[in-house]
């Protein structure tokens, strides 16, 4: 009849209905919210790694290619005239370059050389940005310490690190030994004596960012060449060629 009320029941069954499609909804908010920071989030920490892989290989291949440039000297003509020379090699039998394997599961260590030329010496500075008088050595070791910083240590002793979240860090040398070129480690040429032979550097570097950003872990091809699980956080592997007595890298 006109006019009589709904049941009591069926009132409660709607509100019921209307509770768990609000549910739902909130529900597909809350984790399209989730799925949107999570995206950010990896975002933001690749684009970190990105930023701190750049400043590292910056600052390596710049110690790297002067360890092979030439050097800048006054010409026999006196001072009104410059020549380009090779630099002279470290007096020591390993020569301007050496390594160092850390062996599996732990990173490798850099060791560089070279003379800071008697012409414009102040454009010439050590990992730490520090200017080296004219002739003097410039030394430079490359290395990850025991809080996964790839830390830089000038000749004098003094150390700082580059960038931090460093996984591994990982070499490989370019010998050009009787006209052939082979990629060896550390421990290779060490055994091969050939320090002297080495043209080229290859450098990995594998970062690993502060905070996990997925539940889910991916699997990917470290600096070692093994598979590793990223533990849901932004993993970046980069490799890059420096050649000491070229301005070209690959």
């Amino acid at each position: 009849m006109p006019g009589r009320s709904r049941p009591a029941g069926t009132m409660l069954t709607e509100m019921m209905v209307a509770l768990a499609l609000a549910g739902i909804a909130i529900a597909a908010a809350i984790a399209a919210l989730m799925v949107a920071r999570n995206a950010a989030a990896s975002v933001h920490e690749m684009a970190m790694l990105q930023q701190q892989t750049s400043y590292a290989l910056r600052s390596m291949g710049r110690q790297i290619r002067s360890t092979g440039s030439l050097e800048l000297q006054p010409g026999a003509e006196g001072s009104s005239s410059v020549r380009f020379v090779a630099q002279s090699l470290a007096t020591s039998e390993t020569g301007p370059v050496h390594g160092t394997d850390g062996g599996l599961g732990a990173s490798d260590s850099l060791m560089l050389s070279h003379t800071a030329p008697p012409l414009l010496p102040r454009l010439q500075k050590d990992c730490l940005g520090q200017a080296a008088a004219a002739g003097a050595r410039i030394q430079t070791t490359f290395q990850v310490d025991a809080k996964g910083s790839l830390a830089c240590k000038s000749g004098s002793g003094q150390s700082q690190p580059l960038i931090s979240g460093v996984a591994s860090f990982k070499l490989r040398f370019r010998v050009n030994r009787d006209g052939q070129v082979r990629s060896m480690l550390a421990s290779e040429v060490e055994a091969a004596q050939q320090w002297q032979a080495v043209h080229a550097v290859e450098v990995c570097l594998e970062l690993r960012g502060e905070q996990r950003v997925t539940a889910a872990e991916r699997q990917y091809a470290g600096c070692s060449q093994r598979s590793a699980s990223d533990t849901g956080r932004a993993t970046l592997v980069t490799r890059k060629l420096f050649l000491l007595n070229s301005s070209a890298e690959g």
